[in-house]
């Protein structure tokens, strides 16, 4: 009993140090996440769109969030990609035509991913920053909660869904689309 006491012991003591000395948690991405089918945006387009991914300045994994249990690391390029899946989906979805060479076009990058530490959850968002043809650069975030830290990688990933959604409800980025 005190042999099994003594290992649970330092067992919580190795889980505690780890935390505690910067053992970084990684997120990978779920790209097979898509928007529910009440959340998609009804979109009136009969033309093609072409969609153009930016990168991040900052390449490789990237320190965007530090918790009491150390450092969360992500990488910029799999968020952009994603959220570009994400709007192809959307698209698709809506019956319109994502190709490279269409007269419609969407740039969009990374902003940047973060944390907050709530009372009982952490607050992860992520901001894409979207250009849709000569209009002016803008900026949406998405957000989702971290309730157990075992689904980081989805949490990461609903936060980008959830910006591509806002994008879509921007009226001007919505004019632009459909019209002819």
């Amino acid at each position: 009993m005190k042999k099994r006491f003594g290992l649970a012991v330092i067992g919580i003591c190795a889980i505690l140090l780890t935390g505690t000395t910067g053992c970084a948690l990684h997120a990978h991405l779920q790209k097979s996440l898509v928007a529910e089918e009440d959340l998609l945006p009804k979109l009136q387009m009969n033309v093609p769109v072409a969609i153009t991914a930016v990168p991040h300045p900052s390449t490789g994994k990237v320190n965007f969030c530090s918790t009491w249990l150390g450092p969360n690391t992500l990488d910029y390029a799999d968020l952009t990609d994603y959220a570009v899946q994400s709007m192809t989906d959307i698209f698709t979805r809506n019956s319109i035509e994502v190709i490279n060479t269409a007269e419609k076009k969407l740039s969009v990058s990374i902003a940047q991913a973060s944390c907050i530490q709530e009372a009982a959850a952490m607050k992860y968002v992520v901001d894409i920053k979207v250009r849709a043809g000569d209009l002016p650069t803008k900026q949406f975030s998405g957000y989702q909660r971290l309730w157990s830290g075992r689904a980081l990688g989805f949490t990461v990933t609903a936060a980008t869904l959830n910006a591509v959604l806002e994008m879509f409800k921007d009226e001007e980025i919505r004019r632009y689309l459909e019209s002819t």
